[in-house]
């Protein structure tokens, strides 16, 4: 039997430092953005250790980001690929 993995978002957060020892580097009191696994993120939290002060999950907006240049170049297979998926559901 085979276990298929579901795909979890990276979540990041806004952290601060609430003990009174540094936590990775950084010092009571002090604010960071970081990505911390789900499971140390809880133990820390419960611990004492940080709190969150905010998630943040990362998207892209669209017409926020661009191709790497000549990846849909004229002559390109994928060019030519979606115009033809295109033309299909059209």
């Amino acid at each position: 039997m085979r276990v298929q993995a579901r795909a979890v978002p990276d979540l990041y957060g806004v952290y601060r430092v609430a003990g009174r020892r540094r936590y990775r580097g950084h010092e009571p009191g002090d604010e960071f953005t970081a990505r911390i696994d789900r499971e140390a993120e809880r133990r820390a939290i419960e611990r004492g250790d940080i709190e969150l002060l905010e998630r943040i999950v990362p998207e892209l907006e669209g017409g926020s980001y661009t191709l790497p240049r000549g990846w849909l170049s004229a002559d390109s297979d994928l060019l030519r690929e979606t115009q033809g998926l295109a033309r299909r559901k059209g």
